[in-house]
């Protein structure tokens, strides 16, 4: 797989972090070492600290992009534009 699932969104959302094994959050503005372990990417010498460290939370700005009201913004904006 390589798109995003809800457990992104929600783990952006409710501030948890994320075992993943899709190397392409890497790439992504919200990847963050703090939020996401990459299963074969990561080392598994470190997983133990990722667990036990804490998780700095995301800027508002930065999570309203990926809001259900930005979401319903933009559907309406794209029907009124067209």
């Amino acid at each position: 797989q390589s798109g995003w699932t809800l457990r992104i969104l929600e783990a952006l959302f409710f501030n948890k972090k994320l075992i993943t094994n899709n190397i392409n959050i890497l790439t992504s503005e919200i990847y963050s070492e703090s939020r996401f372990f990459i299963i074969g990417h990561d080392d598994w010498d470190k997983l133990e600290y990722f667990i036990n460290s804490s998780v700095k939370p995301m800027d508002y700005d930065s999570l309203y992009k990926f809001s259900p009201d930005k979401m319903m913004s933009t559907i309406v904006s794209d029907f009124i534009d067209k």
